[in-house]
């Protein structure tokens, strides 16, 4: 028998090792391959590498351009105001900040009004001023060049008011230059300098051997291919076209040539690239990835003997592990299922409850301490845990997943599992969690009473995490209770999921409008879209009830366009009729901008309507503006809102995590200041806080529109700070469209009635 086991465990290896030389053979055929193709990618490799470093140069320009601009509009409202102090210092803060070496401003006559230089920087302001570039700039135009030949300048006109007076310059020195076209790719072994149509270099590193020599190579006659090569390139840059070329150096050596528009003046990147860059290795790597697969072939065998031979005497120990959680050091969630049927089979387990306890935003723990710091604040709270079990009442814990603890505890009375799980919190929050920081932990429970009739540990589990995902009980009680209320609330959801469709084909879903109304005209000036559901057996469904719902279910997309299509419909019947149109806003869930063509649909329907610009506007929820995952599409589709004459609000500003850098980051239209700022109007640190957000606005030409605004005392606190616009009861409820038009009405015929 022991020699028949060795028979097999020896056919077993064979089989391994052969599978292993195969391993080996493909291995090897496919580094061949790969050294064959390695020329053509190579040269499609250097393609993208400097069409990539040519695209980095131009937008380096075109940022500094960018910058000066910025810079100049700053300085427009200034200019002429005697401040000539004041602009020096903040031009010197502007130096630092930009990266230029001097910002200077100059007048049309070539004098210097204003400006700084950084120290060691020597500059003939008198003969920059009268540089053709810098003159165009007085026009309107933002241009750059180089100045005798050892600095890199930007011109920007300053415009105060249609005219432009004074126009500024920023130079850089061709040292701090230089770093643009410095080698960024291919180990640091290329070399690469911009020069124009001519030929003439504009820019290189400090050492220019590498092109003089390049330069010999060139008048080099004798080798014909690399001259039809470089007549080539002549034509190609004449046609303002990208290439790449091949030549022979005087050592024999191969080399390519990277010659790349950079749609700036006539100027064109040359970047010089060894062709053997990669060959000369692929060798060595062959080599070394032989003996590395063949060393990993051999490993790889032993390894398997050992795992075969240890394999036996570890099942029970391995056994083990496989319930032990990783990061608490106790038991993991298939080890709490086991025990609670051991106890059930036992009938140990009734009654008892068992609590899903959820770590609330542990997301954000884990971003600000770390993932080890994250995974100790979980062990000490599974500890914290165990303290307040009782195990001779077998009661007993366990990490779930993540952040969620399962536990098992024997008692069925709501009012006892909340204060027992009050008492917990409060002594892991009271706890040092850690000795280089503390952190305030909140937490959400969902809990189902287990009395026997349902064993099934999944089902109960399952049951506890539904009650944590409906809504929080009332204040203090923080831990939800699985029943049949929160079962009916589930299914009633289900239900609600399942009827979207047909309620949209129905025309269930109805538009209303609330008036928004100027507080200097004290006439409507335009309003909000709401939606409201009027179910056929249900009646009136709150929003309250439903948009939370459709969040979750990803459908509150499909809900925005809905009210989008009918805001549609409503300008082209008004249009028709010959009535004024009042412009509308439509609300927008931040989960249209996961998409990578986020608003695509709408803008097709805004066009296919023919709505006058400005006449929609779309209002982005305040938190839109802090996920940073999504703000460079963000910022696009607004971009392309303003082109299309939509307008952009932000809406329930002040509510969350309000940032002025906001304002800075993103051009919108409008402010709409959230309702909680008008709860207590008799609190004066809230209403300077109002009125400092509105004179910003003013400052920045963003309209501000009050929502929520039920008192006169409001209004009239928002007409004194200059409000443009409130919204509220105060003025109207949201109104069926129907309504709204009479509303409406009733203002335009006393405009009649007054000439």
């Amino acid at each position: 028998m022991e020699f028949k086991k060795v028979i097999r465990k020896s056919r077993q290896l064979g089989i391994l090792a052969g599978i292993s030389f195969l391993a080996l053979l493909c291995s090897v055929w496919n580094i061949a391959v790969m050294k064959k193709d390695l020329s053509y990618h190579t040269r499609e490799y250097c393609v993208g590498i400097t069409t990539h470093i040519a695209k980095e140069i131009r937008d380096s320009v075109d940022n500094k351009k960018a910058e000066l601009l910025n810079v100049a509009d700053a300085v427009s409202g200034v200019v002429g105001n005697n401040e000539k102090n004041g602009l020096n210092r903040f031009f010197r803060r502007e130096i630092d900040q930009q990266d230029f070496d001097a910002i200077l401003m100059v007048n049309e006559q070539g004098a210097c009004i204003s400006g700084a230089i950084n120290d060691g920087m020597v500059l003939n302001v008198q003969k920059l001023a009268q540089l053709s570039s810098v003159k165009e700039s007085f026009s309107g135009q933002v241009n750059m060049g180089f100045f005798d030949n050892q600095t890199l300048f930007y011109s920007a006109p300053v415009f105060v008011g249609e005219e432009c007076p004074v126009v500024l310059v920023g130079v850089r020195s061709r040292e701090n230059m230089q770093s643009m076209i410095a080698s960024k790719a291919f180990y640091d072994k290329t070399l690469s300098c911009i020069i124009d149509s001519n030929g003439e270099v504009i820019l290189s590193p400090t050492d220019l051997k590498a092109f003089l020599y390049l330069d010999n190579i060139f008048k080099d006659n004798s080798r014909k291919q690399t001259v039809a090569a470089i007549r080539q390139m002549q034509e190609d840059i004449r046609s303002k076209e990208d290439g790449v070329i091949h030549f022979l150096d005087v050592n024999n050596n191969h080399n390519m040539l990277a010659y790349n528009n950079l749609g700036i003046n006539d100027w064109i990147l040359l970047t010089i690239v060894p062709e053997n860059l990669f060959s000369d290795s692929v060798s060595q790597y062959t080599f070394r990835s032989i003996l590395i697969i063949g060393g990993i072939s051999l490993c790889f065998l032993a390894y398997l003997m050992t795992i075969y031979c240890i394999y036996t005497d570890n099942r029970n120990y391995l056994s083990q592990i496989a319930f032990i959680d990783p990061v608490t050091g106790g038991m993991n969630n298939k080890a709490f299922q086991l025990q609670y049927q051991k106890n059930a089979a036992e009938g140990k387990s009734f009654p008892s409850a068992i609590v899903l306890l959820n770590v609330v935003n542990f997301k954000r723990i884990n971003e600000k301490f770390g993932f080890a710091a994250g995974n100790e604040i979980l062990s000490q709270i599974y500890q914290g845990i165990k303290v307040h079990l009782d195990e001779q009442k077998e009661e007993f814990a366990a990490r779930g997943e993540t952040d969620h603890f399962f536990l098992c505890m024997r008692e069925k009375e709501p009012q006892a599992i909340q204060e027992r799980l009050d008492r917990l919190v409060r002594e892991i929050n009271d706890c040092r969690l850690s000795d280089s920081f503390r952190y305030q932990i909140s937490f959400t429970a969902g809990c189902c009473l287990a009395d026997g009739q349902v064993q099934d540990i999944h089902l109960i589990q399952d049951r506890a995490r539904i009650a944590i995902q409906s809504k929080n009980g009332d204040e203090g009680k923080w831990c939800v209770f699985y029943d049949e209320e929160v079962a009916k609330r589930i299914e009633r959801e289900q239900e609600t999921e399942e009827q979207f469709e047909e309620a949209v084909i129905r025309g269930d879903f109805a538009v209303y409008l609330q008036p928004k109304v100027s507080l200097i005209t004290g006439k409507p000036e335009g309003a909000e879209a709401l939606i409201r559901w009027n179910h056929p057996k249900r009646g009136l469904i709150p929003p309250s009830e439903f948009v939370p719902l459709f969040e979750r279910t990803g459908r509150i997309c499909q809900l925005d366009f809905y009210v989008f299509q009918e805001i549609c419909r409503f300008y082209e019947r008004r249009r028709r009729e010959g009535k004024k149109w009042y412009p509308v806003s439509v609300n927008l869930s931040r989960y249209h901008f996961y998409e990578e063509a986020p608003l695509e649909q709408f803008y097709q329907v805004y066009k296919e309507y023919g709505l006058a610009e400005h006449s929609i506007e779309f209002e982005l929820t305040e938190s839109m503006f802090f996920d940073d995952e999504h703000i460079a599409r963000l910022k696009k589709e607004i971009r392309k809102m303003h082109e299309l004459g939509i307008r952009c609000s932000m809406d329930d500003f002040g509510f969350g995590y309000s940032s002025l850098g906001l304002l800075r980051e993103f051009d919108v239209d409008t402010l709409k200041l959230d309702r909680s700022f008008f709860l207590d109007m008799s609190n004066e640190k809230a209403k300077n806080i109002i009125q400092s957000i509105v004179e910003l606005a003013v400052k920045l030409e963003i309209e501000t529109v009050a929502e929520g605004i039920e008192e006169a005392e409001q209004v009239d606190f928002l007409y004194s700070i200059n409000c443009d616009k409130v919204q509220g009861y105060y003025f109207s409820r949201p109104l069926p469209m129907d309504e709204f038009e009479r509303w409406v009405g009733q203002y335009e015929a006393k405009e009649i009635q007054n000439g």
